[in-house]
């Protein structure tokens, strides 16, 4: 499941396995994300018609479901490529400054 691989075969796999994980998963009745701790009212916004602010969340190595988080920690976790070296460092680096 790892993010490099980009060809039409890697992708249809990705495809499938992420709308297994879907099937088997749902978004928890109030559920608020486990790292910002901000429920669906908070994150709706004008738009979303009637989506869900919340994302799978998946191990991108093994493929295994994590949970629901919302848009903005999910992008946030990507940009660190679920990295928790690099989640450590940036912490440090808010400590310290």
């Amino acid at each position: 499941m790892g993010r490099a691989c980009t060809c039409k075969s890697c992708l249809r796999e990705h495809s499938a396995k992420m709308r297994d994980l879907h099937a088997r998963h749902s978004v928890p009745e109030n559920h608020s994300c486990p790292i910002c701790n901000k429920n669906a009212e908070e994150l709706y916004s004008p738009g979303m018609g009637n989506k869900t602010p919340f994302r799978l969340d998946h191990d991108h190595e093994t493929g295994a479901f994590r949970g629901f988080i919302c848009d903005s920690c999910n992008t946030g976790m990507g940009k660190f490529r679920d990295n928790v070296e690099l989640l450590k460092r940036a912490i440090t680096y808010l400590t310290d400054t």
